[in-house]
């Protein structure tokens, strides 16, 4: 179960494998969720007055459709977190018996605060 206030996963980038096509070019890239709904739109230099190169803008628009898979992945992954990385006596540099050092784990803890809001 999620306390998740963002649109639930998954979404997709509607244009992925047809951004060059004539109707596409000029246009803003479109992010849909599960139901197809727009959540959000992906501008570069070609239809904004933003400095993104349309490369930049489809990457963009690819990170931000996998950001909720990403998110779910990182949380599963935290829940293998040593207790110890939690405290905070212990030097980020400490390597912790997976081979990650505690100051990676507190990356990702940071990163899943910066997600949903709570950093």
């Amino acid at each position: 179960m999620s306390n998740a206030k963002h649109t639930a996963a998954p979404w997709r980038f509607l244009e992925e494998g047809d951004t060059e096509s004539d109707h596409n070019i000029g246009k803003p890239f479109t992010i849909c969720g599960g139901g197809d709904d727009d959540l959000i739109d992906v501008f570069d230099n070609t239809n904004s007055t933003v400095s993104v190169s349309r490369e930049e803008a489809i990457a963009n628009a690819r990170l931000v459709a996998a950001a909720p898979d990403l998110l779910a992945a990182l949380k599963a992954l935290v829940k293998e977190m040593p207790n110890y990385a939690y405290c905070q006596d212990v030097p980020d540099d400490a390597i912790c018996a997976d081979g990650r050092t505690t100051g990676e784990w507190r990356t990702a803890l940071a990163a899943i605060k910066n997600a949903e809001g709570k950093s």
